[in-house]
């Protein structure tokens, strides 16, 4: 997870920058060195087990999946802003794990490293296992769990969340195996690789990528939505019936992170593509030279201050929090009943964000408040947007490794399919805050962003297909559930044959308040459980 206050250390004082080959940069910049190591790692293959991922949403708050570490299983979040495989030992007992006698610094949101040790072991993840794969584990009398619920801030530091007691133990990195701690610790040898640096670099083929699409809602622990390796899920469509391999290829500008050129914002349906990140009176705002980095470990979206600004200004009785649990640029406190309409455009693509993701819940000292999911990047940063689960709720993404794995194969990449119906969305957001807030005495007002009447002209195209052989985890297909909030979902043009959830979005207006509102005093009282029992761990280790 990328953490707040660590943006720029991504960039510029990652573990590598100073040793890192030289770069080939094109005119335009965008070219990347290519992997100098073949990896030597031995990686074995078992088709029979390939959706095997246990791929879940927990609450809404992380998304994480199953490794077998020597044979122990770990639940671990899946980050696309880290490299390595972290996982916490104190409460389990691996067998055979091989020390290395190396140890390395684990970075920190609040500003102090925790002491880790390099260790190695065999690691399966799905149908696929890495022979002396490296890892890294903490050293038990320095790593401590915070006892808060939202922070899910960095996973990497004492007072932080890298474990959540009975919910996940652990995180493995997506990202650049250029970005990877333990192979900077290491020397830069290849045996030292990334996890799925190892897996890509033994199947030279073009099949280095993974693909991943978020779920929305999550009641206790469900499934994550879709996640494969080397597969994609060519029945998932957008509004005009496009599946992923239609979408632009968008090139990866940098070579420690998943990075891309952001082309255009809309906010409220108005557009500018000119100039760098210009604000204006009017709530047009242009992205044209902005960059953006995905981390599917990170709870929010960071970006520049003058577009949060825009975003939420005109939101009625919206305050700006300088104290925020996990927001440590502070971030905009808002009714739970708001409605704002917001659209990246990347790759001259459209990306809308379904409404009900622009705000999410937070607990301020033992009360449930609503906020803002956009928040400042930290000043001095050298991208402009972060975009986490927000964003991956509504869109299917591939990424494509190219050659940091293989230097035979092209420039890493990344497609993306829009899988929220701008319209429907925004129809059935009223419904769907009335039942996250836990409330049924919501204003009759709605309160909306100015002119965020939503102006798409989509239409919906949700289809039943059948999924053709994409290797998604074996709990992908989304469990029925009663939950008006669960509707939300149903909003994405994306979909198979494999969900399960009920479409309401045949139901009235009325009949779809309805459902909310009686499902109200449950939401509630669920968020109040997961308030009192969340990390219920020590303070202190012995």
């Amino acid at each position: 997870m990328l953490a707040l206050t660590s943006v720029i250390s991504l960039f510029l004082t990652s573990a590598l920058a100073s040793n890192l080959p030289p770069e080939r940069r094109g005119d335009n910049s965008t070219d990347v060195q290519p992997s100098q190591y073949p990896a030597p790692a031995v990686v074995m293959f078992d088709g029979t087990n390939s959706n095997n991922f246990t791929f879940s949403n927990v609450e809404g708050i992380a998304y994480t999946a199953a490794i077998y570490v020597n044979g122990i299983q770990f639940q671990v979040i899946l980050d696309t802003s880290e490299s390595d495989l972290w996982i916490d030992t104190r409460n389990v007992t691996v067998p055979n794990l091989m020390d290395t006698g190396d140890y390395t610094q684990i970075p920190s949101s609040d500003g102090e490293p925790v002491n880790g040790e390099i260790t190695m072991a065999n690691v399966t993840f799905g149908g696929y296992t890495v022979q002396d794969q490296y890892l890294c584990k903490p050293l038990l009398s320095q790593f401590v769990v915070s006892s808060e619920l939202t922070p899910y801030r960095s996973v990497k530091a004492p007072k932080s969340s890298r474990t959540r007691s009975g919910f996940w133990n652990g995180v493995l990195g997506l990202g650049s195996p250029y970005n990877s701690i333990i192979w900077s610790k290491e020397n830069h040898t290849n045996i030292s690789f990334p996890f799925l640096d190892n897996v890509f670099s033994n199947f030279n083929n073009d099949s280095d990528y993974f693909t991943l699409h978020e779920s929305r809602f999550a009641n206790g622990t469900t499934s994550g939505g879709n996640f494969a390796i080397g597969e994609t899920n060519l029945t998932l469509v957008d509004v005009a019936g496009n599946n992923i391999s239609a979408m632009p290829t968008l090139p990866v500008i940098s070579h420690i992170a998943w990075q891309i050129s952001v082309d255009g914002i809309l906010v409220d349906k108005e557009e500018s593509k000119t100039g760098h990140l210009i604000v204006s009176e009017n709530s047009t705002v242009s992205a044209n030279g902005s960059s953006a980095i995905f981390d599917t470990g990170y709870r929010y979206v960071l970006a520049p201050k003058g577009l949060v600004d825009t975003i939420y200004r005109n939101v009625p009785n919206a305050t700006f929090q300088t104290s925020v649990p996990g927001m440590s640029t502070g971030g905009y406190e808002v009714p739970c009943d708001t409605k704002v309409n917001f659209t990246f455009v990347l790759g001259s693509k459209e990306y809308p964000i379904h409404p009900y993701d622009m705000i999410d819940l937070v607990d301020f000292n033992s009360t449930i408040k609503c906020v803002g999911t956009f928040v400042y990047t930290p000043e001095n940063a050298p991208i402009d947007f972060t975009l986490g689960n927000p964003f991956f709720r509504n869109v299917y993404g591939k990424f494509n490794f190219g050659n940091w794995s293989n230097a035979e194969q092209g420039l890493p990449s990344v497609q993306l399919l829009s899988t929220t119906n701008a319209t429907k969305a925004w129809l059935e957001t009223d419904a769907l805050n009335r039942a996250r807030a836990g409330s049924s005495n919501t204003s009759s007002t709605t309160s909306t962003s100015t002119n965020a009447t939503n102006t798409t002209n989509s239409t919906n195209t949700n289809t039943s297909s059948t999924n053709t052989g994409t290797a998604t985890s074996s709990n992908s297909t989304s469990p029925t559930n009663t939950d008006a909030s669960t509707s939300a979902s149903n909003t994405d043009t994306a979909t198979s044959s494999n969900s399960t959830n009920t479409d309401t979005s045949s139901a009235t207006p009325s009949t779809t308040a309805s459902n909310a509102t009686s499902n109200a005093n449950s939401i509630a009282a669920r968020w109040q459980t997961i308030r009192r029992t969340a990390l219920e761990v020590p303070t202190s280790l012995p």
